[in-house]
């Protein structure tokens, strides 16, 4: 669920046109959660480009792109997260987005 209306038509929008403009080497990482990641995964190409980097024991909310599960537990895994990345693309969120992002 989108709490701004708009939101998700942007989502739909940055999928679709990144999918479609970068290079097969580019990924896009995602964590694997529903609303925002779910439908950026889903618009983006064929899933080939999406990356889900998971916490032990979880499993991505959709069946798009690959799931990379790592051993260590959330907090870890988003920590992970905020360093493998060139550049960040954030919708929403709150405060633990602000953190990972920064």
């Amino acid at each position: 669920a989108f709490p701004n209306n708009d939101s998700e038509a942007l989502v739909q929008a940055l999928a679709e046109k990144l999918g479609a403009a970068t290079s097969s080497k580019i990924k896009f990482m995602t964590t694997g959660m529903c609303g925002v990641q779910k439908t950026f995964a889903e618009y983006c190409g064929d899933g080939s480009q999406v990356i889900n980097l998971l916490a032990a024991g979880e499993s991505s909310s959709h069946g798009w792109g690959k799931d990379i599960k790592m051993d260590t537990d959330l907090e870890a895994t988003k920590g992970i997260f905020s360093l493998v990345g060139h550049a960040y693309i954030t919708v929403e969120g709150g405060d633990d987005v602000l953190e990972v992002a920064s």
